[in-house]
C-alpha cells in the first residue's frame, strides 16, 4: 500500500466508499458501502416489443424527454406492488426504472403503478 504523499498530480484513482466505525472494545471495522443504482422515474409513452419508452420530465427545465428502456427475461416487473409481465404494462402508467448493472444493459427492475383515472 502506498501513502497518499506518493500520488502525483493528475493520477487516476479508483475509490470504494466505506463506512468505518469502532465497537465498544475500540476495534475498528471497515465495511464496503453498497452503491445504490440511480432510479429513473417517468411515464410510459409506448411499448415496442421488449423496449419500454419512458417519458421523463426534467426537474430543472420542465422539458420532457423520451428514454428507451430495454428489458429481458431477467427484468423484474411489478404493477401496483405485485409481480407482473411486460404485457401488463400500458402507456400512461407511472414507472420507476432501475437500470442494469452494465451501461446499455436491460433494466434490472421496472416498478409500475396503474394510470390515474
Amino acid at each position: 500500500m502506498r501513502s497518499l504523499a506518493a500520488l502525483a498530480l493528475g493520477a487516476a484513482l479508483c475509490l470504494t466508499p466505506v463506512v468505518v466505525h469502532a465497537d465498544v472494545i475500540g476495534r475498528t471495522h471497515v465495511q464496503q458501502v453498497e452503491k445504490k443504482a440511480h432510479v429513473m422515474k417517468g411515464t410510459i409513452s409506448s411499448i415496442d416489443g421488449e423496449t419500454v419508452v419512458v417519458s421523463v420530465t426534467s426537474k430543472k427545465t420542465g422539458d420532457k424527454k423520451d428514454h428507451k428502456v430495454k428489458t429481458d427475461s431477467n427484468t423484474k416487473i411489478t404493477l401496483d406492488g405485485k409481480d407482473a409481465k411486460l404485457s401488463d404494462l400500458k402507456a400512461g402508467q407511472e414507472v420507476a426504472v432501475t437500470p442494469g448493472a452494465e451501461k446499455g444493459a436491460a433494466a434490472s427492475e421496472i416498478e409500475a403503478t396503474s394510470a390515474s383515472k
